[in-house]
């Protein structure tokens, strides 16, 4: 698998995740009783899966093959979504930590700051999918080859590993 396809297969996985997270957050709004377990649970997905595994390879792989071969402007327009996208994860994960089930305001406070960070960050993954991956698939086409290959997989194998808890917690939480 190349590189936009996993960037394209997580994108889809964060977006399920948003799915669940909306569907949680429109029952908590209403008052009614959700465990503070699965908001903690999605939250630490988005810590650990989307900032730390999904970004630790844009970061470093994408960003700078997108300046040199199609846009610096994208590139730092992606760089301050991704510090605007932590600064709300950490505002959501204040939310979670006040969250009290079935105390409405809570609820709605709860409902705000998560559905600030799911509407940015589709936005955000669509730019990637619309604009951002087709600009750099000739680019990185070229760099798969040899070692750059093995460091991707090394990478992939690296955030498979660090994400395998909040993986199987997730899955459990929204089965």
């Amino acid at each position: 698998m190349q590189t936009t396809d996993t960037l394209r297969a997580e994108h889809e996985g964060v977006l399920l995740v948003l799915d669940q997270l909306e569907r949680a957050v429109a029952t908590a709004d209403r008052g009614a009783a959700v465990p503070t377990d699965i908001f903690r649970d999605i939250q630490e997905f988005f810590v650990v899966f989307a900032d730390r595994c999904h970004h630790s390879k844009e970061e470093p792989e994408l960003f700078p093959r997108l300046i040199a071969h199609a846009s610096r402007a994208i590139a730092e327009r992606l760089e301050q979504d991704h510090t605007v996208g932590r600064r709300l994860a950490a505002a959501s994960g204040q939310a979670v930590d006040a969250y009290t089930a079935c105390q409405t305001e809570s609820g709605a406070k709860l409902a705000a700051a998560a559905r600030g960070y799911a509407s940015f960050l589709r936005e955000h993954i669509d730019l990637e999918t619309r604009e951002v991956l087709p600009a750099v698939e000739g680019p990185l086409a070229a760099y798969r080859g040899g070692a750059n290959r093995r460091r991707h997989n090394r990478a992939v194998a690296r955030d498979d590993r660090r994400a395998a808890y909040t993986h199987q917690s997730l899955r459990a939480t929204v089965r």
